[in-house]
């Protein structure tokens, strides 16, 4: 029983995050890295990894969306305290 509770607070541990493309869309995600002209993800969607060219990818409004969450987090959290 214990075992199946560490298995579902080390999922859901992890953060999924939008990574969006230059077209305005964008693929829901747990992880990615850039790799030279290439971005390899981890699809929530489909559950297996998959890779894109680097400029069809919008890096910076990715970024900053991850950072607003996590500010909006930060400010939640003290809220609670």
């Amino acid at each position: 029983m214990w075992r199946l509770a560490v298995l579902l607070f080390a999922l859901s541990s992890f953060e999924n995050f939008r990574l969006y493309l230059t077209d305005g869309s964008f693929h829901m995600v747990r992880e990615y890295a850039v790799q030279a002209d290439r971005v390899r993800y981890y699809s929530i969607e489909r559950g297996e990894w998959e890779e894109l060219p680097l400029d069809l990818v919008d890096l910076k409004k990715t970024e900053a969306e991850r950072g607003r969450r996590a500010e909006e987090e930060k400010r939640r959290a003290r809220l609670d305290d």
